[in-house]
């Protein structure tokens, strides 16, 4: 979890956000391809937030929704392991006050609300992680025109970034576009959980991994 102290930004100010090497790896040609995040350290970051994520749904009482998610909120040390950063954090009182007077019924669904914008923005950050840096405000509108795409193995080399593509086993991307299609649904109602989120994410670093092991021993 984040720790609010000037150690804590100093350490990751020194370091990098998600947004930021994902934007270098995709714009700058002069950016080193050894630094560069490949498709097993960019699943590995992305199970490391949602593991955050989910602690901040079932681990704390009450739990701590509408996390304001984002690549930018992704800080990396410099062994890229994740930390949230602005994660909503200052809106738990008021969250609190909530659970104490709403009724039991309407508390739960307030939480599912504030859970399914957690799903739905996490899913723009897996996108990102898939594709490069996109503008907040045009990422609807970039899944949108781009949904097909995903579909075909022509489509996916046009719009994945080029370092997913050369890094990554066939059925682990797909695996990672089916579970991000799915949390940047806009039928609410079809939203995964985000055990489900996490359980994909995990299958898919499982089957990157195997694929990686037998290129090695070919």
């Amino acid at each position: 979890m984040t720790i609010y102290s000037d150690d804590f930004y100093t350490s990751y100010l020194l370091s990098s956000s998600l947004n930021l090497l994902i934007f270098l790896d995709t714009k700058n040609a002069e950016y080193s391809a050894e630094k560069a995040l490949k498709w097993p350290d960019r699943l590995a970051i992305l199970i490391g937030v949602a593991k955050a994520v989910h602690f901040l749904h079932t681990g704390v009482i009450p739990g701590c929704f509408s996390n304001q998610l984002k690549t930018k909120s992704v800080l990396l040390d410099e062994h890229c392991i994740p930390k949230l950063s602005d994660y909503g954090m200052s809106i738990i009182k008021e969250d609190i006050e909530k659970f104490e007077t709403k009724g039991e019924k309407k508390s739960k669904s307030c939480q599912r609300t504030k859970m399914d914008n957690d799903v739905y923005n996490f899913g723009f950050i897996m996108l990102e992680s898939l594709v490069g840096p996109i503008t907040c405000d045009k990422g609807e509108t970039f899944f949108l025109n781009e949904k097909a795409s995903f579909g075909s193995q022509d489509g996916r080399r046009k719009i994945v970034d080029p370092i997913v593509l050369t890094t990554c086993s066939q059925e682990s991307l797909s695996i990672a576009i089916s579970i991000t299609t799915k949390c940047i649904s806009q039928d609410s109602s079809s939203l995964p959980s985000f055990e489900d989120v996490l359980w994909n994410l995990q299958y898919a670093a499982q089957v990157q991994a195997t694929a990686d092991a037998d290129q090695k021993s070919d």
